[in-house]
């Protein structure tokens, strides 16, 4: 999940009715990348990078959305770059430590699409530790459930167990998490059961964060089609195939509308309605997918990938 920028928590209050500030126009970009509407968020942000005119403090925050939405957008080698610049802004500002921290877990989250993953665990270790200083329980919880993701990812039980359990715990305590991040939370929990054999438990944690995801975006918004695919894709592991078909084509109804066909998340949620399609006897049309997908997917990551390097920097 992303690590949200200081602003970003506190400012859609505290703005409503100042439209032209940096500050909201910071926030709105945030809303729209959030929503999956890339274009608009970069045509809204970058002219302000751009212009020369934001405080150093903007200017980092600024740059940290944008790596967010040239990640969403694929474009890999102009979100390290934003970050790079965020990061070198940030860190030199001790009064946005948050911020700070934020983009270095954000910057993870790119690594870890890139399938650098030993670098994105290193940059959100390194965020985990800022969080830890500053006794910020949200930014604990959201880092640590990000920690347990890549492990998952990688099969590492045991390390996942450990994050898995700490996030609760700092969730308990925590005061800045939105309905995103809680489900977020519940969804990890979901995939850590279903990885250990228990598909009662992955069905409930999928529940659970579908509903928080209905609650803050009903149906149109990429986290709630996502959810689609994970729930769906829990219930066919118990047998429960027409449900589970039903639900995983809302999913990738919603993921076309917010994110488009064309969109890694869009294509990586189609392969998974392949797979039960094969399950359920559909053979040729899930190796039409299938072979359709893998060849988009690989596309994608050749293209993405072109202009990107390891940052050291950023790892030190």
């Amino acid at each position: 999940m992303a690590n949200l920028p200081l602003i970003l928590l506190l400012a859609v209050a505290g703005l409503s009715g100042q439209t032209d500030t940096p500050e909201a126009a910071i926030v709105r970009a945030y809303v729209l990348e959030e929503h999956g509407q890339l274009a608009e968020a970069v045509a809204l942000v970058r002219p302000l990078v751009d212009s020369g005119t934001l405080q150093r403090a903007e200017l980092g925050q600024a740059w940290t959305v944008l790596g967010l939405i040239y990640t969403g957008q694929g474009a890999f080698g102009a979100a390290q770059h934003a970050y790079e610049h965020a990061l070198s802004i940030l860190q030199a500002l001790p009064e946005r430590v948050q911020d700070y921290a934020s983009a270095l877990d954000n910057f993870g989250y790119l690594y870890r699409v890139m399938g650098q993953f030993e670098a994105a665990a290193n940059l959100r270790l390194k965020a985990l530790h800022v969080y830890e200083q500053i006794e910020n329980h949200s930014g604990i919880a959201r880092v640590c459930n990000n920690l347990a993701s890549l492990a998952l990812e990688q099969r590492d039980m045991k390390k996942a167990k450990k994050y898995l359990e700490r996030s609760a715990e700092e969730m308990k305590i925590a005061t800045a998490l939105d309905d995103d991040d809680v489900g977020a939370v519940y969804s990890m929990q979901a995939a850590f059961a279903g990885l250990n054999g228990n598909i009662q438990a992955e069905i409930d944690g999928y529940e659970h964060a579908m509903q928080v995801w209905r609650r803050a975006h009903r149906e149109d918004h990429p986290n709630t089609g996502w959810g689609y695919i994970l729930l769906g894709r829990a219930h066919a592991d118990a047998g429960r195939t027409a449900e589970a078909a039903k639900e995983m084509q809302q999913g990738l109804v919603i993921l076309d509308r917010t994110l488009g066909r064309g969109s890694r998340h869009y294509l990586q949620a189609e392969l998974a309605y392949s797979r039960l399609l094969d399950e359920t006897g559909a053979h040729d049309a899930a190796a039409r997918l299938r072979t359709s997908d893998e060849a988009a997917l690989k596309a994608l990551s050749q293209k993405q990938c072109l202009s990107c390097t390891i940052s050291i920097d950023a790892l030190r």
